[in-house]
């Protein structure tokens, strides 16, 4: 995702800043970063008092490299 729709998708809450970071974006407002691009997924920061408002993560399969035959 663009830094343009990264904008445009957190406009209904106010002016953010979007800054390139780690090959994805990080999101401010005010200066603080409270959301992460990465992907075309954003991952948003919660506290203990937003937690509940958002859905449990999905379970990753966690991966391992074959070991190379020799």
């Amino acid at each position: 995702m663009e830094a343009a729709g990264l904008k445009e998708l957190f406009e209904p809450f106010g002016a953010v800043t979007v800054k390139r970071m780690f090959g994805g974006h990080g999101v401010y407002a005010e200066g603080l970063c409270f959301a992460v691009e990465s992907g075309g997924e954003v991952f948003l920061k919660v506290d203990a008092q937003s937690q509940p408002d958002f859905p449990p993560p999905a379970p990753r399969r966690s991966f391992t490299w074959p070991r190379a035959s020799r």
